[in-house]
């Protein structure tokens, strides 16, 4: 049960504007229009569903690693990975200290620090952190008027106690690509969390349960050949889940909503029969 409620961060980028530069997000930013909430509706919802994958929730910050690229530049504490309890989480800390290496027609920089907590080694279900703080580029060789850069801050984590599961983040990833001397910026993340109380705490994700959503996530959608960045006040109200092998939607009762800096709401509400999609409405309107 490690992994859950972690966002793809390929899925949710922003504009800097209107933000601080610190890793928080604290504040909608973005007027999103009813036409694009309708043609971006699959997508919000997916950044809110829970992924199982043989039963076991999936999903873990995104990458970074590439250990085979970066090896002979990189330190670990400690040096070889242990992993007692088999739940794939591994405590250590990679240093990278990286720059120019070469990989095809890319050249690739990148230092910082990686750092995966097992809270207890012992306990498979004991929870874990990841934390970053990366800074890193690449470079096509055979294209030198494109470059990207990026950097990786703050943490995503699981914590649990004997009546609840917390997933959290405080997570920021910024991002920058240069073609033909024209950059485009981009900032993703979000600074949410999320408690999980399972009807059953021996059983919680097949058992069913509540769940309350809340915090700010990042979106950056492609409109008119632009990109266009949004952060969303998110929110939950009496939003229930079931069996997720009979529960298609996997929520079966109450809602979700993503709020943008003009107070326009975008409103998932399910359906008790857990297999039809939900009902979708930008402020009153149906979508």
């Amino acid at each position: 049960m490690k992994r859950l409620f972690v966002f793809s961060a390929a899925a949710l980028f922003l504009s800097a504007c209107g933000d601080d530069a610190s890793t928080s997000f604290t504040a909608a930013s973005g007027t999103v229009t009813k036409a694009v909430a309708t043609s971006n509706k699959g997508t919000m919802q997916s950044g809110a569903k829970l992924v199982f994958s043989g039963g076991t929730p999936t999903n873990s910050p995104s990458g970074v690693r590439e250990d085979d690229v970066y090896a002979a530049c990189t330190t670990k504490n400690p040096t070889t990975e242990v992993d007692a309890d088999s739940d794939q989480i591994k405590t250590q800390t990679r240093t990278y200290a990286c720059s120019n290496i070469a990989q095809g027609e890319s050249t690739l920089t990148r230092n910082g620090t990686v750092t995966v907590t097992d809270k207890d080694d012992a306990d498979a279900n004991s929870g874990w952190k990841f934390a970053y703080d990366m800074t890193g580029s690449y470079k096509y060789s055979t294209r030198a008027e494109q470059t990207n850069t990026y950097s990786y801050k703050g943490f995503w984590e699981l914590t649990k106690d004997a009546t609840t599961i917390t997933y959290a983040s405080d997570y920021r990833g910024e991002g920058s690509e240069t073609r033909d001397g024209v950059a485009e910026t981009y900032v993703g993340g979000g600074t949410w969390s999320h408690k999980i109380t399972p009807t059953d705490m021996t059983n919680p994700y097949t058992g069913g349960g509540s769940i309350e959503m809340g915090g700010f996530y990042a979106f950056n959608w492609t409109e008119d050949s632009k990109t266009k960045n949004y952060v969303f006040k998110m929110s939950s109200t009496g939003l229930k889940y079931g069996h997720h092998t009979t529960c298609t939607q996997f929520f079966k009762e109450g809602s979700y909503s993503y709020t943008d800096a003009s107070n326009n709401v975008i409103t998932y509400t399910f359906n008790p029969d857990c297999t039809t999609a939900p009902t979708v409405t930008y402020n009153t309107e149906t979508i």
